[in-house]
């Protein structure tokens, strides 16, 4: 089959040499190992590092078979912040534009968010009459409602009207709704008011099973003993930063 797999913000397997790859890059890998033809489209915008990999329209041969295309981006420098909206509308327009010159595929997979991206998908699905699965990592908009200070919330929520609108439409007709957990494609299917199928279906996160080598090993035990931590130490990590700034 061709696949087109649709994020703009995930680490890539061209980024580093040693990269940690997320949802969309273990199932372009799997993919790919199965046989199938893989163009991952994305933006010239490194998200976590905020800098541009290139500064232009770019198409990468990671394998044979197996593709990354990269659409301009404006960039940004802080995640919170109206240029961050504006870069997702410059990617989702340049990925409209560079589907008119790609030949049609067989499915697409769009990840939400970013809520732009995943709209594209969704009308470039419907134009060309191609299945689409919106795999869902994170609640938007919901989650900048609870960013919100609770005298600002009804602001937010004002603000907040267009995007979503866009989502219910990117749920009401995305072919299929998949996430990390039962509880939000539940969430999905009830913003997009259509019953659920026996397609709609949860996948939770996973990693890659490849054992650390000896020298990363080495590398992670000097990093944490030149700050005073040491194998015996009791440790608790808690995870306060909301999704929003993190994604």
């Amino acid at each position: 089959m061709q696949v087109w797999l649709v994020n703009t913000w995930e680490t890539l397997p061209i980024d580093a040499q040693s990269v940690r790859l997320r949802r969309t890059g273990l199932l372009a890998k799997a993919l790919h190992d199965k046989g199938h033809e893989v163009t991952w489209f994305t933006s010239t915008f490194n998200h976590q590092r905020k800098k541009m990999r290139f500064q232009s329209k770019t198409i990468v041969e990671v394998e044979e078979g197996y593709r990354i295309v990269a659409v301009p981006a404006l960039g940004y420098s802080r995640n919170l912040s109206l240029r961050r909206v504006v870069d997702h509308s410059h990617v989702a327009k340049n990925l409209e534009e560079s589907w008119n010159h790609e030949p049609k595929p067989h499915v697409v997979v769009a990840s939400y968010p970013t809520i732009d991206a995943a709209y594209a998908a969704m009308k470039f699905g419907a134009k060309s009459n191609v299945p689409v699965i919106v795999d869902i990592v994170d609640q938007w908009p919901d989650t900048f409602l609870d960013l919100a200070p609770s005298s600002l919330r009804w602001l937010m929520q004002l603000a907040l009207v267009p995007l979503n609108r866009k989502a219910n439409e990117v749920f009401r007709n995305a072919t299929v709704l998949t996430a990390h957990g039962p509880a939000v494609v539940d969430w999905a299917i009830k913003r997009s008011g259509r019953e659920k199928t026996a397609y709609d279906q949860y996948f939770a996160m996973s990693y890659p099973n490849i054992p650390p080598s000896h020298s990363e090993l080495a590398n992670a035990e000097r990093f944490w003993h030149d700050r005073g931590i040491r194998e015996t130490d009791f440790l608790v990590a808690f995870e306060v930063a909301p999704v929003w700034w993190t994604v």
